[in-house]
């Protein structure tokens, strides 16, 4: 998998939950951001076939 590094500007809350359910889960915020944005296309591809 290539990877790229990138600047975001976000809230300082969601950053703030970020770090918190990383540090739940045990993940880096890399780690997490990463699951999480997997997670949402996943849900809306199942989502787009169940329309179809």
């Amino acid at each position: 998998m290539n990877t790229f590094v990138t600047q975001l500007r976000w809230p300082e809350s969601l950053r703030n939950a970020i770090q918190e359910a990383a540090r739940v889960n045990r993940r880096s915020m890399n780690a997490e951001i990463i699951l999480r944005l997997e997670a949402t296309f996943a849900a809306q591809a199942t989502q787009e076939e169940r329309a179809a």
